[in-house]
């Protein structure tokens, strides 16, 4: 069994006892929730399991094929002078590249459809088990149709844009400012990411629910990183409540890998009812060694662990962290 199924079937028994509950601060909609991620995590690893398996026959399959048309022009070139023996033979090509067509037609699709699945975990949760219902049923019609002529001739290749049409590049701002006492530099801050969860769009529709900004700092040899985290809304504190000093926040690298921040202290968040926006800002020192893998790795996702929960959300400025290290050196 799995490590995070072994995992989770442990915190489902520890955190499913009622009486056990108030003492571990954990509400009957936390274990609810744990229960849903656990199946639904467990219902998508099906559905992808599936679909690269049938990748993966459908990859030998197409080798076989390629394997056996190489083999009839090879046949072809021998029979140069019988006419209707290559008659026969370029039937046989021309039906061989048919099937090719058919099944690299089939590959793309499923290629498709693993892409889709893999992005279920990023849908609200109480929406992920009809989502992938209504993708298994579309898998389901797809291996049970039949692929026409007018099938093979659609292009499934999303559209792309020309990359050869840049404008300039204009000079990044790094906004640097120096403590008053000269001992500490800071850049600016710039966007890092913004979330509105989709239960929530329709009351958010002119700015984001979440928007957060970076800044890097440098005291000396030492360096620290601010983020800072704009709820817009008033309420913010009653769902998230308290961030507590050493809390890790995880950072997902673009290559798969991942580091851990801790926050240097608590920060309850500050409200202003007047702007209806709660506001989180949140110092971490970093190492050596997290300077040097943040210098060469862009984050693709963040997940910040709060007292009533933990968030995941996705970054959309990949590159800021690296922008900001360049002002400071």
């Amino acid at each position: 069994m799995p490590a995070i199924h072994i995992l989770s079937l442990f915190l489902l028994n520890w955190l499913c006892t009622p009486e056990d509950l108030y003492a571990h601060r954990i509400s009957l909609g936390h274990v609810s929730r744990l229960c849903d991620l656990y199946t639904n995590t467990d219902s998508l690893n099906i559905t992808i399991a599936d679909i690269e398996k049938n990748i993966h026959q459908l990859k030998e399959s197409l080798a076989i094929l390629q394997d056996q048309l190489e083999y009839l022009h090879a046949e072809n070139s021998r029979y140069q002078s019988q006419k209707s023996e290559r008659k026969k033979i370029e039937e046989q090509i021309r039906k061989k590249d048919l099937e090719i067509l058919a099944i690299e037609f089939k590959l793309r699709k499923q290629y498709f459809f693993l892409t889709e699945t893999r992005q279920i975990s990023f849908q609200p949760l109480d929406k992920q088990e009809g989502i992938l219902k209504i993708l298994n049923e579309k898998i389901r019609f797809f291996e049970q149709a039949k692929i026409s002529k007018d099938d093979l001739k659609k292009d499934l290749t999303p559209l792309t844009l020309p990359t050869d049409n840049y404008f300039k590049s204009l000079p990044f701002d790094c906004g640097l400012t120096l403590s008053e006492d000269q001992e500490i530099l800071a850049t600016r801050f710039i966007p890092f990411f913004s979330h509105t969860p989709a239960n929530l769009e329709a009351h958010f529709k002119e700015r984001e629910f979440v928007e957060s900004e970076i800044r890097l700092l440098r005291s000396r040899k030492k360096y620290f990183m601010e983020i800072r985290l704009v709820f817009n809304t008033s309420k913010a504190q009653k769902t998230y409540g308290l961030f507590e000093a050493g809390n890790p926040i995880k950072l997902i690298l673009l290559d798969g890998t991942y580091t851990y921040l801790n926050a240097n202290a608590s920060n309850s968040g500050i409200v202003d009812e007047k702007a209806g926006t709660t506001i989180y800002q949140i110092q971490c020192p970093l190492s050596h060694d997290k300077i040097k893998l943040l210098k060469k790795n862009n984050p693709d996702r963040i997940i910040i662990l709060w007292e009533g929960g933990f968030e995941d959300f996705d970054i959309y400025h990949v590159d800021a962290i690296q922008k900001l290290f360049k002002c400071l050196e």
